[in-house]
């Protein structure tokens, strides 16, 4: 009877000692590939959260970057263009009403002034050539009458 109780004592803790190894075992081994599984899903998940995010952002921030800035030069070119042909524009037509003025101010200035001068001249002439005319004739005919 020693020899079964030793035999079964025997088998009993060999069938203890392997279930319970095998249970360790396969209780380690699905806490660590748990643990493997949630710590790598989460880095993992982890990283290509942080590296989309600051993709996305750094993206987000050189478009918006952009745009603005080319919506600032474009306004800032077309305000500029704009005022400067407004300002020559502006100068131009000044200085050319300015001078057309100016040239036919002086051109009827001159003319009238011309006109003015030859029609004394001619009047003047006129009545000086007519005044000794007629005096030259009346002493002429007084002369010869006397």
């Amino acid at each position: 009877m020693a020899l079964v109780s030793t035999l079964v004592s025997t088998l009993v803790m060999a069938l203890v000692t392997t279930q319970v190894s095998t249970l360790v075992s396969t209780l380690v081994t699905t806490l660590v590939m748990a643990l493997v599984t949630t710590l790598v899903t989460t880095l993992v998940s982890t990283l290509v959260n942080t590296l989309v995010n600051t993709l996305v952002m750094a993206l987000v921030s050189t478009l918006v970057t952009t745009l603005v800035m080319a919506l600032v030069t474009t306004l800032v070119n077309t305000l500029v263009s704009t005022l400067v042909s407004t300002l020559v524009m502006a100068l131009v037509t000044t200085q050319v009403s300015t001078l057309v003025s100016t040239l036919v101010t002086t051109l009827v200035n001159t003319l009238v002034r011309c006109l003015v001068s030859t029609l004394v001249i001619t009047l003047v002439t006129t009545l000086v050539s007519t005044l000794v005319n007629t005096s030259v004739n009346y002493y002429t005919i007084t002369y010869y009458n006397n």
